[in-house]
């Protein structure tokens, strides 16, 4: 026989025959963990979803910035035999700026050149400093 009670009390959480859990406050126990993990699911995934939408932003504002970058070249080069990005990068890349990096920039500003595209009297763009 189980004790039916609207107050929290010993006799409402355990069955007066055998001190078992009362089944109904146990189904109670249940739900209100199940809202707890539910609640903590959603706050992680709110921060989740701030947290990719923080770096896409910063992507895209790189992204802007490199455009206008690619806008504002100051230098078109012509190829001359035996050029290769390498050699143009290394000739007028800056000092704060990596050998690898330039060629990138340059590829971006003239789309996507390869190495294996450049010709003799083809002129290119070259990012500024």
């Amino acid at each position: 026989m189980y004790c039916y009670s609207t107050s929290l009390t010993y006799s409402s959480i355990y069955s007066a025959d055998d001190g078992r859990i009362n089944a109904a406050f146990s189904r109670k126990l249940r739900m209100i963990a199940m809202l707890m993990i539910l609640i903590v699911i959603l706050i992680l995934a709110a921060v989740l979803m701030i947290g990719s939408h923080e770096t896409a932003a910063a992507e895209q504002s790189d992204a802007a910035s490199m455009m206008m970058s690619a806008e504002e070249a100051h230098a078109i080069y012509e190829i001359k035999p035996g050029d290769t990005l390498w050699s143009i990068a290394s000739s007028y890349a800056p000092d704060t700026v990596s050998i690898p990096y330039y060629i990138y920039l340059i590829e971006q500003l003239n789309d996507g050149i390869r190495a294996g595209a450049l010709q003799s009297g083809m002129q290119i763009r070259l990012p500024n400093p």
